[in-house]
């Protein structure tokens, strides 16, 4: 039996114990790191095959990552703190394109006891605020993960439990994560027009400019999840990733893009490099989150060509000449 079939058994049948030992061994990861550069550079050289560039960044993720490493000590954290983003939100007067906030935890035997209350009442979606990619869907008493894949409440749970005690820095080494303070948010679940979600729209920008879209279909359906690339005026570009790649035919213009559009400029203008996730039915957007480094910086895109490309979309002349 493979190893990876050894650890989806885990994963089942002891969820606490597993993220528990997963925990452990991340944080052991982190005390061995003695040069976070030289870190990432094998790190992504072992799972791409290719070197980046930190010295004179091109690509698209030697950029990413070069801000990761370099860019401004200024606290935001808050932008990243999904809990404190919204209060961010609110302040600039977009409280309307915010999900509820219904209740939020810092012990998970509280969140546990939310559940059994509100079980098969109501739907709802879970994240954890400190993290990236935990995000969780009831709804109809069953739990989906973002994708939109089945997943049982034991693995949620155990997900939940430990990950509530994890520093997020130490996993990522995403600084903005180093000093926010873990709870479990649960917030109201949006409804969509059709039974594939709402669509998505990652809007990559440097300094307010949405340079690069990611636009992705049937998000809450694993089934039925496409995206693509596109330049600002949607229309898809000769890049991807992994994912099914939708055509240019089913990317219709919302008619909300452009006010979409100002609320990324207004909230991101003196940002050098961040991703805004935003929500839509068509009519009305929701904001998700903001995202400072999209996949961790561990990601390529394809074709080869399309890395530099992309690249060259992004300036981040300023920051490079502050550190030199």
């Amino acid at each position: 039996m493979c190893m990876s079939k050894i650890k989806k058994i885990g994963e089942f049948l002891f969820p606490n114990l597993y993220y528990y030992l997963q925990g452990k061994s991340r944080e052991k990861q982190f005390q061995g790191i003695r040069n976070y550069k030289e870190h990432i550079e094998l790190k992504y050289k072992s799972k791409f095959g290719v070197e980046l560039n930190l010295e004179n960044p091109v690509t698209f993720y030697d950029k990413l990552n070069y801000l990761r490493l370099y860019s401004s000590d200024d606290d935001v954290s808050y932008l990243v703190d999904k809990i404190k983003v919204k209060e961010y939100l609110v302040k600039l007067g977009y409280e309307e394109y915010i999900a509820k906030l219904i209740d939020s935890f810092s012990n998970f035997n509280d969140f546990s006891k939310f559940y059994k209350e509100h079980k098969n009442k109501i739907s709802y979606v879970v994240k954890l605020n400190h993290t990236s990619g935990d995000v969780f869907f009831y709804n109809n008493g069953k739990w989906r993960d973002k994708k939109g894949k089945p997943i049982s409440r034991r693995i949620v749970f155990g997900i939940l439990k430990q990950r509530l005690n994890l520093n997020y820095f130490h996993y990522s080494l995403e600084k903005q994560y180093d000093s926010i303070q873990p709870r479990i948010l649960v917030e109201e679940y949006l409804e969509s027009l059709n039974d594939h979600g709402l669509d998505e729209y990652k809007f990559f920008c440097n300094y307010g400019e949405a340079k690069l879209i990611n636009v992705v279909k049937g998000r809450q359906d694993a089934s039925n999840l496409r995206e693509a690339f596109t330049d600002s005026n949607l229309r898809i570009l000769n890049a991807y990733q992994k994912e099914k790649i939708l055509d240019q035919k089913d990317i219709i213009k919302p008619k909300n893009f452009d006010e979409m559009i100002r609320f990324c400029e207004t909230t991101t203008n003196s940002l050098p490099l961040i991703r805004v996730d935003l929500m839509t039915n068509g009519n009305k957007f929701y904001f998700c989150e903001f995202t400072f480094f999209d996949c961790g910086g561990m990601n390529i895109f394809y074709p080869e060509k399309a890395n530099k490309e992309l690249g060259e979309l992004f300036d981040i002349s300023r920051i490079i000449q502050k550190n030199h």
